[in-house]
């Protein structure tokens, strides 16, 4: 999970062009980096399937904790 790209993709209207951009929140500070047109769907795709992990996690650690409830009552 650590190589995969945290954040969102915002597309940015600069000067009539369309331009994308990776943000993502750096402690309290928003940090944006330019990416190259080619790119963005393959980021895109990072992006997603970092979030379907976390979201994975979060299930597992939530089911664990029932676990760990239902174990402790019975011992």
């Amino acid at each position: 999970m650590e190589d995969l790209p945290k954040g969102s993709i915002r597309e940015k209207l600069i000067n009539g062009k369309k331009y994308q951009y990776l943000q993502w929140r750096d402690g309290k500070k928003i940090r944006s980096k330019y990416i190259k047109q080619d790119e963005v769907s393959a980021l895109s795709e990072q992006i997603e399937r970092r979030r379907q992990y976390e979201k994975e996690i979060k299930t597992l650690r939530k089911t664990k904790k029932e676990f760990d409830r239902v174990i402790g009552k019975e011992l």
